[in-house]
C-alpha cells in the first residue's frame, strides 16, 4: 500500500495509518507507537499486547518426546505470547520419560539406570519440565486435558546480546572441561556436560526467539545472526556426544589425541575473538590452522584405536562447524572489512 506524505509546520511530515492495522492493534488517540529505521524503510510496531498477541495451538497426543519436543520449541522460537498445549487424547496417568528434567544427568549419565528405567513424567509434569528450559516464559493455566504457556516481561536487544555472550562462553569452557575431565578420569565432571548443553539450549533458543520477534539489529543481517546461532547449538551438540561416548563406552584416548582437542578448542576460542574483534589477519589464521588439522588427524588416524576415531569423528565434525561460523561472521562484519583505510584509522 502506498500513503501520500503531508507536510505539517516547518520541520515535520506525516502520513495516514491504514485504519484496519489501527483497529486490529486497538490505536487509540495519544497511542505510542514504535518507529525503527532500517535502510532505506521505517518499521512501525506497537508494544500493545491486545493487539500484538499471538496464540499457537499444539495438540501431542501419539506424538513421541523428541517431536513433542521440537514443536513446542519451534513455537517458542517463532515468538508466539501464547502457547497453548492440547493433550485431550492422553489419559491423565500416561507417563513419558522424563527426557525434559535437568534430572536426567543424575538418572542416566551415572551409568546406573538404564534409560528404559527412567523416571516417568505426567503430561503435565513433562511440559512443566519444558517450559523450564525457556527463558521468559510461564504456564499460566493448566487444566486436564491442556497447559497454556504465556511470555511474561519484554524482549529486548541488551539481554540478546548477553544472551550470546554466554553462549560463547559456555561452548569455551565446555571444551576445556571435558579434555580436563578425560585426563583426571573425573566422570562426574563429564556426566554434568547434559546439563551444561541444556543451558546452552536456554540461551540459543531465546536468542532465535527475539530474531524472530524483532530482527536483528541491523535487520539484513538477521539471517545470518540466526544461522550462527543455530550452528553454535551444532556444536555444543558435538561437544555433548564426546562426553556421552567416554561415559558410555568408557573411552580411552592417547595423549596425541588429547592434545588434538586442545588444538581444536583453541581453534573455537579464535572464532569467538574475531567475532567480537573482527579483521582478516585473525580470520587467514583460522583458516591456516584448519588446513594443518587436515593433514595432522590423518596421521592420527594411521595409529587410532576405535575410541580415537570415534573422537576425530567428532572433532572433525567441529572443525568443520567453527570453519562455516567463520564464513558467516565474515557476512556479518564484512562492512569492517570493505572500509575504506582512511575511514579504519580513525
Amino acid at each position: 500500500m502506498k500513503r501520500r506524505v503531508i507536510k505539517q509546520g516547518h520541520n515535520t511530515f506525516t502520513i495516514t495509518l491504514p485504519i484496519k492495522w489501527a483497529n486490529k492493534v486497538e490505536l487509540k488517540p495519544g497511542s505510542e507507537l514504535d518507529v525503527s529505521e532500517q535502510g532505506n524503510s521505517l518499521v512501525i510496531g506497537t508494544s500493545n499486547v491486545a493487539g500484538d498477541s499471538t496464540i499457537a495451538e499444539i495438540d501431542i497426543t501419539g506424538l513421541p518426546n523428541p517431536l513433542l519436543w521440537r514443536l513446542v520449541s519451534t513455537a517458542y522460537r517463532s515468538g508466539y505470547d501464547e502457547i497453548k498445549i492440547n493433550f485431550e487424547g492422553i489419559k491423565n496417568d500416561e507417563e513419558r520419560l522424563a527426557e525434559f528434567s535437568y534430572d536426567i544427568t543424575d538418572w542416566f549419565y551415572r551409568g546406573e539406570l538404564p534409560r528404559d528405567r527412567l523416571p516417568r513424567l505426567s503430561p503435565i509434569e513433562a511440559i512443566q519440565a519444558l517450559v523450564n528450559r525457556f527463558v521468559g516464559v510461564e504456564i499460566i493455566e493448566q487444566k486436564q486435558n491442556y497447559v497454556v504457556i504465556k511470555q511474561f516481561g519484554e524482549i529486548s536487544y541488551k539481554e540478546f546480546d548477553n544472551a550470546i555472550r554466554r553462549i560463547f562462553m559456555i561452548l569455551s569452557s565446555m571444551g576445556k572441561d571435558i579434555v580436563s575431565a578425560i585426563r583426571s578420569d573425573d566422570r562426574v565432571a563429564l556426566k554434568s556436560v547434559h546439563m551444561i548443553d541444556t543451558n546452552i539450549d536456554r540461551f540459543e533458543d531465546y536468542c532465535l526467539r527475539v530474531l524472530n520477534t524483532k530482527g536483528y539489529a541491523d535487520y539484513r543481517k538477521t539471517s545470518t545472526v540466526y544461522s550462527i546461532i543455530f550452528l553454535l547449538e551444532q556444536l555444543g551438540d558435538e561437544y555433548k556426544r564426546i562426553a556421552m561416548h567416554v561415559i558410555e563406552d568408557k573411552a580411552k584416548y592417547g595423549s596425541n589425541s588429547l592434545k588434538f582437542f586442545d588444538d581444536v578448542n583453541k581453534q573455537f576460542d579464535a572464532f569467538h575473538d574475531l567475532f567480537y574483534t573482527f579483521n582478516l589477519e585473525k580470520v587467514l589464521k583460522v583458516f591456516e590452522r584448519d588446513e594443518s588439522f587436515t593433514s595432522t588427524s590423518k596421521k592420527l588416524y594411521k595409529s587410532a584405536n576405535l575410541d580415537e576415531i570415534e573422537l576425530y569423528h567428532h572433532l572433525k565434525k567441529i572443525t568443520r562447524l567453527i570453519i562455516s561460523l567463520v564464513e558467516l561472521a565474515i557476512d556479518l562484519r564484512a562492512n569492517m572489512a570493505f572500509e575504506p583505510n582512511e575511514k579504519k584509522k580513525k
